[in-house]
């Protein structure tokens, strides 16, 4: 393709016996003076306007790393043949690897993001992660994390790799993929673990937090209280089933025993790891109602109780919330099974 262009061949075209700028200008680019070929080639454009003084343009640009100005002659060549785009997209990934090779992932990215624009969708593998990498470094984490899943297809085994798509994930608030990879993670670099510590608890709080806040949790909870209150309560008149419910009701019970698990084991995991440390007041809090409300008196109070020892904001607004719910529990003032 560029071999087409002539432009390693040094042409040695005359015009009335002097030498022209498109020969001078491949003559410098032979030589690799790829700023005094581009003035040549500039020259060449202003005399013979046309798809060749173009192409040598914009390739030569493109060599500089001036990715811009390439685009702006490549489009013009398009738009007359869009064969050329091939020379374009040949061009700018030639550019990206030069880049992230030289470590300007700056420049890499804006080089692969221009040939996206001459071929929608192109993907380079041995860019994959280098692009991933950038967008993550750059905050545009919504952009790295499908680059970190196509890279993870074939490199499932390197840890640094899953701890990066982890992160990206977490940054993006997809939290349940995020500690799967977390997980991996540990089972590649068990010696790395500690390394993992504030975003897992990050992402099992802001989970148990979302859970929380969802009307099925509240409707979850209510059933499972009422129904540990029917088990130690006096024992109820018996009724005659009514027939069909009890595929029903077993399938409620299961669904809600199976989310209250889920968030008190995202906020056992909290307090298991202690990070955030911001978090562990309102994480033991949010463990000793749940516990009131399914009755479990004892352990809610020492629950409660925990919540002024974690407090590291010095405001105690929080632990003497806790304290209340302490004394409703051993006065009996509250309205629940505590």
């Amino acid at each position: 393709m560029i071999a087409g262009l002539a432009v390693l061949a040094g042409g040695c075209d005359t015009d009335d016996g002097l030498e022209t700028p498109r020969a001078r200008g491949d003559r410098a680019f032979a030589r690799a003076d790829y700023e005094d070929a581009l003035a040549e080639y500039r020259l060449y454009m202003r005399e013979n306007p046309g798809i060749d003084a173009t192409l040598r343009a914009a390739h030569t640009y493109a060599i500089l790393g001036r990715v811009d100005e390439a685009r702006v002659l490549y489009d013009e060549a398009v738009r007359e043949d869009s064969t050329h785009a091939e020379q374009a997209v040949s061009d700018f990934v030639s550019r990206a690897r030069e880049a992230f090779a030289a470590g300007d992932q700056y420049g890499g990215a804006s080089a692969m993001e221009t040939a996206a624009l001459f071929r929608p969708g192109i993907v380079v593998e041995d860019l994959v992660l280098p692009m991933a990498r950038h967008y993550s470094n750059s905050g545009q984490h919504t952009r790295a994390q499908p680059l970190y899943l196509r890279v993870l297809g074939s490199q499932r085994r390197d840890p640094d790799i899953v701890l990066e798509a982890a992160l990206a994930h977490q940054e993006i608030g997809d939290c349940e993929r995020a500690l799967e990879f977390f997980d991996e993670f540990i089972e590649l670099a068990r010696r790395r673990e500690r390394e993992t510590r504030w975003y897992v608890g990050s992402c099992a709080f802001q989970l148990a937090q979302e859970h929380i806040a969802q009307p099925a949790f509240q409707e979850a909870l209510a059933r499972a209280a009422a129904e540990r209150a029917d088990t130690v309560g006096p024992e109820p008149a018996s009724e005659p089933p009514v027939p069909g419910t009890g595929v029903q009701e077993v399938a409620d019970d299961a669904a809600a025993e199976d989310i209250l698990g889920q968030v008190l084991g995202y906020l056992d995991l909290v307090l298991e790891l202690e990070e955030p440390r911001t978090t562990l007041p309102q994480a033991y809090f949010e463990k000793a109602d749940i516990l009131a409300r399914l009755g479990e008196c004892d352990e809610a109070v020492a629950a409660y109780g925990m919540v002024a020892v974690v407090d590291v904001s010095g405001s105690g607004a929080l632990a003497r919330q806790a304290r209340q719910r302490v004394d409703q529990i051993r006065f009996a003032a509250g309205d629940g099974p505590c």
